[in-house]
């Protein structure tokens, strides 16, 4: 029995994502199975930590041939999702190190990283369900074509999630915090706190999840940044850091955190903390 791997993801809520261009791949392909397209993208799911880990090896200057190789391996599955936007910067990075032109290759890997984790994170929030990846798989005959699929999942409504905006420098905090709580609502992560302002021209949370001790600045000069916006007057803030000395828990509730919660937390219970806020 073939594994159906339209059923591993929410496909509204996929779609909802922007991050992908499967209309772009059906339009090219008319009679490409949707079981097919979404086998790959469950590869891509399955080989993003491992890219991840590339970008950010190339990042500190330890890169090789091989994670070269990784990345056109990778570029080929995202060309086959319709993916322009990681492409254009996984060429970036392989053709810069393919030119021995190392500088712009750790500036290109590591713009390259924030954005494939950032795309790979907000996609983990529509995995319904985890299935094996199958050698040599063929999509069934009769199942259903891609175009189909998609007319179909864009006349059903995606479940609108809360929308929470988790900031840490650390990617591992990252990837659990989404795991932990992409069933419940839509996580974007922010590896770089210095772009928050950017981002909320571009998104409004209804939550942020904010570490403190971060390399660029730390999470209460971000809090200004926040409640000087209009739309976030009134948004739930918490904390979520390692560091819980009475005078940070002091000054963070005294430039408006809302919450305070102390790592690590068992990832049921990060739900149940947050959840209340978001009422």
């Amino acid at each position: 029995m073939k594994n159906d791997y339209v059923k591993m993801f929410d496909v509204p809520a996929f779609l909802a994502l922007g991050d992908f261009n499967p209309w772009g791949v059906a339009a090219s392909n008319l009679k490409l199975r949707a079981d097919e397209y979404f086998f790959t993208l469950s590869k891509f799911m399955n080989m993003a930590p491992d890219v991840i880990e590339v970008l950010m090896r190339l990042t500190t200057r330890e890169g090789d041939s091989a994670d070269l190789k990784t990345l056109t391996q990778a570029r080929g599955i995202l060309a086959n999702l319709g993916c322009k936007k990681l492409i254009l910067q996984i060429d970036s990075v392989i053709d810069a190190g393919q030119k021995d032109n190392r500088e712009f290759a750790f500036a290109c890997a590591a713009k390259a990283s924030d954005e494939f984790f950032g795309i790979y994170t907000r996609t983990m929030t529509v995995v319904k369900r985890q299935v094996p990846i199958e050698e040599n798989y063929v999509a069934p005959r009769d199942g259903p074509i891609l175009k189909e699929v998609l007319k179909q999942s864009n006349r059903d409504e995606a479940p609108q999630k809360p929308l929470v905006l988790v900031a840490d420098d650390s990617l591992a905090v990252l990837q659990s915090v989404t795991m932990a709580l992409g069933e419940y609502c839509s996580v974007y992560t922010l590896a770089k706190p210095g772009m928050l302002k950017l981002t909320l021209d571009k998104i409004k949370p209804d939550l942020f999840l904010i570490d403190y001790n971060m390399p660029e600045v730390n999470g209460l000069e971000l809090i200004p940044i926040i409640r000087g916006l209009e739309a976030h007057r009134l948004t739930p803030i918490v904390f979520f850091t390692s560091e819980s000395t009475r005078d940070l828990v002091s000054a963070a509730l005294m430039h408006g955190v809302t919450d305070f919660i102390v790592k690590p937390i068992r990832p049921d219970l990060l739900w149940q903390r947050i959840s209340k806020h978001l009422i």
